[in-house]
């Protein structure tokens, strides 16, 4: 919660998901650690522009970006925060309709309380948290997530696992890593949960 994804690196990975086939005007997405609005504010723009495009009233594109973009934040003053990056965003459906959009953006600890949302999205987009676990915080993950977890776990880890269960079948998944685990001895196990789910 101390750092925020730079714009151009938001920008970028976005970029590389429209590549792959992301649809701002039909794709569910939402960001797990959505913390403030980094990725959610440009997938709101775009979204927006999309559906603009399509000549959708200013009612009718609040209603679709209350069911195609959500956040997870734990932090309650970060999950307001993203909310109000999405009402300046949607600024002028919201004057023009005089409605007061509910953007589903949960305040909860997705690791723990995500499950309701499993394959439910399109694409999945995150710069996930990165610090190394205590082997007390990483017991009671370990019944959901052991698969990807080897000697002292990343928590960047284990939202790649649960980037994977919250996307639907086919669909994208973009995240914010360092390239340590595609050769680090200890991350040999989320290279192997990768691996079953190409």
């Amino acid at each position: 919660a101390l750092y925020f994804t730079p714009p151009t690196i938001a920008n970028r990975l976005i970029a590389d998901l429209v590549r792959t086939g992301a649809n701002f005007g039909e794709d569910r997405f939402i960001d797990p650690a959505c913390g403030g609005a980094a990725f959610l504010a440009i997938l709101a723009s775009r979204m927006r522009r999309a559906l603009r495009r399509r000549g959708l009233s200013s009612a009718h594109i609040l209603a679709h970006a209350e069911t195609h973009l959500a956040g997870i934040a734990i932090v309650p003053l970060l999950c307001a925060l993203s909310r109000h990056f999405m009402q300046m965003v949607f600024y002028e459906e919201i004057s023009s309709s005089s409605r007061q959009p509910h953007f589903s953006i949960v305040r909860a600890d997705s690791l723990r309380t995500s499950r309701k949302f499993s394959g439910k999205f399109d694409v999945v987009v995150c710069n996930p948290p990165f610090r190394k676990l205590s082997s007390l915080e990483a017991k009671p993950l370990r019944p959901r997530f052991g698969e990807v977890m080897q000697a002292q776990p990343n928590l960047y880890s284990l939202f790649i696992s649960l980037s994977a269960r919250l996307v639907r079948a086919g669909g994208l998944v973009g995240l914010v890593t360092p390239s340590s685990f595609l050769s680090g001895q200890y991350f040999s196990a989320v290279r192997t949960f990768l691996l079953k789910c190409t």
